[in-house]
């Protein structure tokens, strides 16, 4: 049998922030868990089918008889919270117009990518 090694693959145009793309536990035995993504998930995933023993996942080598479970890192669909409200002026007393949020583009962008499945669930 052939070791296969995982590359960095490239990252789909989905137009959604790296920190929010589907990301994976791989809960080993006896060990820490390792965060991946579903790239990473997949090619694990296709390596165990292919009878591989080790897999290489960037600075860890797996044995792939080790892994325990494949979980999503935030259950059960993997969408990723949405980001706090910053305030320019934290604990400051005034209204919206006079204390704006600083992080609003990230906020509406989180809403206009996952607020439609949070409204369907």
């Amino acid at each position: 049998m052939v070791d296969q090694k995982l590359q960095s693959l490239p990252q789909t145009q989905t137009g959604i922030p790296e920190e929010w793309q589907e990301h994976f536990l791989i809960k080993r035995i006896q060990e820490d868990s390792i965060t991946i993504t579903l790239q990473e998930r997949d090619a694990i995933l296709k390596a165990l089918n292919e009878g591989q023993k080790f897999i290489q996942v960037g600075k860890f080598t797996l044995m792939l008889n080790a892994i325990k479970s494949i979980d999503p890192v935030y259950p059960p669909d993997n969408i990723p919270q949405r980001p706090k409200e910053l305030e320019m002026h934290p604990g400051a007393i005034m209204d919206r117009s006079q204390n704006p949020i600083m992080n609003q583009k990230e906020i509406d962008l989180w809403d206009k990518i996952f607020g439609e499945k949070q409204l369907h669930e």
